[in-house]
């Protein structure tokens, strides 16, 4: 939009340094209007580059530049690599640069409005195929009706922005203000509105997609050779693309077969939360607080994408496989014992051996004394735990030459039950 206007501004569209500047001068303002957060800051820093070597670099390429703004900021920050957001945007951006120039030609419209409108789809295309292999490896889903929300929520919310801008230049006319105020929220309003309206349908989501590292990485690969043979028209390429098609297909196919066949105790790495999900092939069945049993954000970002990642699709209040009784469960081959501030442990003549003794909620509980009851091969402390405690714990694992797990620092425990 800004390229737009300064190529139609006649002291500007013949000084490349000049536009160069506006535009690296308007992405940082932009960036400290919204708060300078990371995502905008990453944004500025990537467009900021491209725009210097497109305006001072004649024969510098784009993807020279992309790769230099990436390198600057893992410069900064090297753990932004794994960051999603990053990797999401950077990928969208090479699908951008790489496709949309080639799907954009291939149709032409003589109507401006259509050839507009063709120019938001064909850059939409473009971003989709960079991103959504990464999209579904780490939200196991595909938004299906993506193209018919963006050519919505793109020009709306390219006037909303435009509109916040100019709020804040006529701040101080107030009545003028206070009517393009109540405009902007009616077009707020009314974005958010279309969205979730398309966002109700039932097939407006594919979900419940699997994916692993391997999975993504064979889809990007045929994803890049088959739009390499749309685009180059080589037989060679396109045999390695559905060579790639076939890897991609096979992972999914053994993928498929094991997951029929996984039996897992998860604990999950929830602040302050007790949450456990026993996974016997496609089923699950959750034991812990009460507040993760509820529909929400907690169960959502916590316990749906693990739930998603094990295809374990089917809640149960039941397992044949799993056995329990004051705190004692029996799941296929393996004993765990779940310890909470309420627990009381008796002491039997003889240590009962289990295979993972779970502490919850702070129970006041010596390790030592511990193992006159029972006998872990693992111990292991979730985030309901104060850290202080579980500081305390793990030093009296380590006299002891115990294993234990610390959830909250080293992540989620997975238990793999083999045999029946």
């Amino acid at each position: 939009m800004l390229l737009w206007i300064f190529n139609r501004t006649p002291f500007l569209k013949k000084s490349r340094h000049a536009k160069a500047i506006l535009l690296i001068a308007c992405l940082w303002l932009f960036a400290l209007l919204t708060g300078g957060f990371a995502s905008v800051l990453r944004s500025a820093v990537m467009f900021t580059v491209i725009v210097t070597g497109k305006y001072y670099f004649k024969q510098s390429s784009v993807y020279n530049s992309l790769a230099t703004s990436a390198f600057i900021l893992l410069c900064y920050n090297p753990y932004l690599l794994w960051d999603v957001g990053f990797q999401l945007s950077y990928c969208a951006v090479i699908g951008i640069i790489a496709f949309q120039q080639f799907i954009y030609r291939k149709r032409y419209f003589s109507n401006w409005l259509v050839r507009y409108i063709w120019s938001m789809v064909s850059v939409t295309l473009a971003a989709q195929i960079g991103a959504f292999p990464l999209c579904i490896y780490y939200f196991h889903q595909f938004p299906n009706l993506f193209l018919i929300t963006n050519l919505i929520s793109v020009p709306l919310s390219t006037i909303i922005l435009f509109g916040e801008i100019l709020l804040i230049i006529i701040a101080a006319f107030e009545t003028l203000a206070g009517w393009l105020g109540i405009g902007l929220s009616a077009a707020i309003y009314a974005m958010n509105a279309v969205i979730m309206f398309f966002d109700s349908f039932s097939f407006s989501v594919l979900d419940h997609i699997y994916a692993n590292m391997f999975t993504t990485w064979f889809l990007y690969g045929t994803v890049a050779l088959l739009m390499a043979w749309w685009m180059n028209k080589s037989r060679r390429v396109l045999h390695f693309g559905l060579g790639c098609l076939a890897v991609f297909a096979a992972l999914h196919a053994i993928a498929h077969i094991q997951l029929q066949q996984q039996k897992k105790v998860i604990i999950y790495n929830v602040s302050r939360q007790k949450a456990i999900d026993f996974i016997d092939k496609k089923q699950f069945l959750f034991v812990g607080d009460s507040v993760m049993m509820k529909e929400g954000l907690q169960q959502n970002f916590h316990l749906k994408p693990a739930r998603i990642y094990y295809q374990a699709s089917k809640q149960v209040d039941s397992m044949p496989s799993l056995r329990q009784a004051n705190g004692y469960y029996q799941f296929y081959n393996k004993k765990l014992l779940f310890m909470d501030s309420s627990a009381v442990l008796q002491v039997p003549d003889t240590a009962i051996a289990i295979d993972v003794l779970l502490l919850s909620h702070n129970p006041k509980v010596d390790i030592e004394e511990l193992l006159q009851s029972v006998k872990p091969a693992c111990i292991v402390f979730d985030a309901s735990n104060s850290l202080w405690k579980i500081q305390k714990w793990k030093s009296a694992c380590e006299a002891l030459n115990l294993r234990c797990h610390s959830v909250p620092e080293a992540g989620a425990f997975v238990l793999d039950v083999d045999g029946p």
